[in-house]
């Protein structure tokens, strides 16, 4: 195992042309270290955080842990440095940040070790658990444990009664009297049984289990987790000499942003701080279990709980195609293979952890630079999980007839987020082989070569799978998708980011997943494209029977 501890200082000048960042991120990394820092510098130019307010004041600090290697490497870099000299890195592998929504998955892995206890189960239901309430709504008091961890309980994202306007943490002050008359008062559950991301239900999961358990809900998770895998920076309550030791979070304006006030009933939600060290050890745990790995820290009851915790009990038909949500953590595919993964976001931190137990690669990483890039955090730790881009093509190249099948015209659909605003373009993707060379454009904007490789046998996978040409520069892909040529992170990914597509070999549960489809691997994930007629056809082009 091998864990890369990248440090990096938000810096950018507004000045920064596309052109200079080109020369700096697009050159082939040539090793991890090399390839990190590239995706670092991208990530410190990308967005709001490219301005003079965030310049020399908030960052990021990132860990990559790979199986290459049993002995640890610690790297650090001030992203941007080679852009401004003047930059340099301000954390360490002990700074604590808000880590915000990842607090879910302790809340959640809490949860699973009281189940595996036989002191609650996924079907106990609020009313069970809470004082005697007389609810407006009966079927309030009817919502599971199940419900409340998968975000399927239909309650709002946010308590409608909460009451402290301009506060720095708008949870302080929120008590059980407040949880209690908003419970009796909600008249409906509008999204019960689908997908509906929800702060309050997360936060009311945590002041159940304190109920049940009879413990403070700090106290409980250091029990269920913290303490076991000797994760010793990571707590809710800190202390004067502690709250200096915190990264200073900045907003979208460049304001300071961190929630000193007292969080209230709340804590499940998003209470928690920690350390990129503690957040490692963490991810390391899983992987370990999952690759049943022996650990002195992992009893078998916490290693069931961890287990349990990252199965997908539903459906997440927002957040990525193919996409399921577990108990807290959320699952989207990578190149066919299932990568757990969970954000956070508050008004001065960003945070986003990820692991894939086949390929043996986690990643996590924390910004105190708020929004200005949250999205950015995230498609940074998605490309440090992926591996780097493959580098033995098939030698010699198959026939002509063998790669035919592989051709025609696939629809990736549009995607909506939960409030129904556009997320990607619906597009048409189109696979060609002209003279023996296979390539793919999206919308018409231009071609990019492909490379052909034999895949892993896979189930529902075809054997041959294409990658893009790493010689050339194209970065049409993603830009077409989503309009954004300017992006730095794009940018990077097009020699840093594995890009390459695969077809699915048989049907699948999931709607884009049909048989036939491609599935697209670029920004680290997988969009599936199913199979249309290719314009002016009324037939696909190439039949799909030959793939095996």
């Amino acid at each position: 195992m091998r864990w890369l501890v990248i440090l990096a200082l938000l810096l950018g000048h507004d000045f920064v042309s596309l052109g200079e960042l080109v020369g700096h991120v697009v050159g082939r990394a040539s090793s991890e270290e090399d390839r990190i820092q590239a995706l670092l510098a991208a990530w410190a130019t990308t967005g709001s955080c490219n301005a003079s307010r965030f310049y020399g004041r908030c960052g990021v600090i990132a860990a990559l842990q790979t199986p290459d290697n049993p002995d640890p490497i610690v790297a650090q870099a001030a992203a941007g440095a080679a852009l401004h000299p003047n930059a340099s890195a301000v954390f360490s592998a002990e700074t604590l940040f808000e880590i915000a929504s990842n607090t879910k998955v302790f809340t959640a892995i809490v949860l699973q070790r009281l189940v595996e206890q036989g002191n609650i189960s996924m079907k106990t239901t609020l009313r069970s658990l809470l004082p005697p309430i007389e609810f407006k709504n009966a079927s309030v008091g009817t919502i599971t444990m199940q419900e409340l961890v998968t975000h399927t309980s239909g309650l709002p994202i946010l308590p409608p009664n909460m009451h402290c306007d301009g506060c720095s943490n708008p949870f302080t002050g929120y008590t059980a009297h407040d949880l209690y008359e908003c419970l009796a008062n909600l008249s409906s559950l509008p999204t019960r049984g689908s997908f509906k991301y929800s702060n309050f239900g997360f936060g009311l999961l945590g002041y159940v289990l304190e109920l049940q358990a009879k413990m403070p809900y700090e106290d409980l998770t250091k029990w269920a987790l913290l303490t076991p895998l000797g994760m010793k920076r990571t707590k809710i309550v800190l202390t004067d000499s502690e709250w200096v030791e915190v990264a200073i979070g900045l907003n979208e304006d460049g304001k300071f942003a961190e929630r000193r006030g007292e969080y209230g009933v709340l804590k499940g939600q998003g209470a928690f701080h920690s350390s990129v060290s503690d957040m490692a050890t963490f991810l390391a745990a899983h992987l370990a279990i999952s690759n049943g790995q022996a650990s002195q820290r992992v009893t078998p009851a916490l290693a069931r709980a961890l287990q349990m915790a990252a199965e997908p009990l539903a459906p997440d038909e927002f957040t990525a195609q193919h996409g399921h949500v577990a108990s807290g953590w959320q699952l989207y595919s990578a190149n066919g293979a299932p990568i757990v993964w969970k954000s956070g976001s508050t008004e001065g931190y960003g945070s986003f952890t990820a692991w894939n137990s086949e390929s043996g690669r986690a990643a996590v990483a924390l910004s105190s630079c708020g929004n200005c890039a949250s999205k950015g955090v995230d498609q940074l730790v998605r490309l440090l999980v992926d591996e780097p881009p493959r580098e033995t093509p098939l030698t010699p190249p198959p026939p002509a007839a063998t790669l035919l099948p592989y051709t025609g015209c696939f629809m990736l659909p549009a995607m909506v987020d939960e409030n129904h605003e556009l997320h990607r373009n619906a597009s048409l993707v189109t696979v060609t082989l002209t003279r023996g060379q296979m390539s793919i454009e999206v919308d018409g904007s231009g071609a990019a070569a492909l490379v052909p490789f034999p895949r892993p046998p896979s189930p529902g996978i075809a054997s041959l799978g294409f990658a893009f040409d790493q010689s050339q520069d194209s970065i049409c892909l993603m830009d077409c998708i989503r309009r954004n040529v300017q992006d730095p992170l794009e940018l990077a990914n097009v020699r840093h980011g594995r890009r390459e597509l695969y077809y699915l070999s048989q049907e699948t549960p999931d709607q884009w997943a049909q048989f036939g489809s491609l599935a697209l691997h670029v920004d680290g994930w997988d969009l599936f494209a199913p199979r249309v007629p290719c314009p002016g056809s009324h037939h696909s082009t190439h039949s799909v029977t030959n793939f095996v």
